[in-house]
């Protein structure tokens, strides 16, 4: 029997996730054809204690661009996310929440997370993004920082030339498909079980992740349910699909390090495999 767990499939579903088919356990992959080779990697968005190794060092000091889901060297993007993390139209959590089920998750967010200093800051931020948000303070660390940050200042450092893959519009389209008040819904029933069994989830994610060990993420997606998983079509199969016209540009022009998160990676529909059909040697760097 699944277990409902909206936080660990939010955490795998928007920041790592991995896919259906038999994978390669490997998070860095170099792509060949003919002349042309580039790195891909596959991140997790936010993790305790995250540092780049000198094997990706190294591989991203021999790139010309860094590609990042995002383009975070955009100086617009700090403003053009507050106003895509917002509800529509002045709603907040109150439109979609009976009047108990908004004061415990006022209640929980005031006493438990601390990155929010009053839930009245965050009462009209879209569902998805409060879970992102709420998912973050289960990593039992202080110093919490996603790999794509780290990615993106090394770049900075190098002098390296920073891009994205998609805008942040594209993006939260995606998540904007979901049904608002179903995903008040999840974060309210998560609050009213036990968060630590959660945490304990997340924790053991973030193990699997650090040793390269998909198949034990996967198995730990396949136990959990979630209105997230009916949209994996739209997040992975379809950005998959739209992102490869512009990797193959990406190969053709320089050597590039593209990084998304580790979920894309995988599956008959993920970027290793969607490039391999395209005639180009996608090969795990252990």
């Amino acid at each position: 029997m699944k277990t409902y767990q909206l936080f660990l499939v939010f955490f795998i579903f928007i920041q790592i996730s991995f896919g259906q088919s038999e994978t390669e356990n490997a998070l860095l992959y170099k792509v060949i054809k003919n002349e042309q080779s580039a790195y891909l990697y596959g991140t997790i968005h936010i993790a305790c204690d995250a540092k780049l190794s000198d094997r990706i060092k190294n591989a991203l000091s021999k790139s010309d661009e860094l590609i990042l889901e995002l383009d975070l060297d955009d100086p617009t993007l700090p403003m053009k996310m507050m106003q895509q993390m917002m509800l529509p139209e002045q709603k907040d959590a109150s439109d979609f929440l009976s009047d108990k089920d908004y004061q415990l998750l006022k209640n929980y967010v005031n006493n438990n997370v601390k990155s929010i200093p009053n839930f009245a800051m965050v009462k009209n931020m879209k569902p998805v993004m409060l879970s992102s948000t709420i998912s973050s303070s289960l990593l039992s660390c202080t110093n919490k920082t996603g790999y794509d940050q780290l990615l993106f200042q090394f770049a900075q450092q190098k002098n390296i030339e920073v891009s994205g893959l998609e805008t942040l519009a594209e993006q939260m389209k995606v998540f904007d498909q979901m049904p608002t008040k179903k995903v008040y819904q999840e974060i309210v029933n998560f609050i009213k079980n036990k968060q630590q069994k959660n945490r304990k989830l997340i924790q053991q994610m973030m193990k699997y992740y650090n040793q390269k060990n998909l198949k034990g993420l996967k198995k730990l997606l396949d136990n959990s349910e979630s209105v997230f998983t009916d949209y994996m079509d739209i997040a992975l199969d379809e950005r998959n699909k739209k992102w490869i016209p512009k990797i193959k540009q990406y190969l053709a022009d320089k050597k590039a390090f593209i990084a998304f998160g580790a979920y894309h990676l995988v599956g008959e529909q993920g970027i290793v495999k969607l490039l391999r059909n395209e005639g180009y040697q996608v090969k795990p760097v252990n």
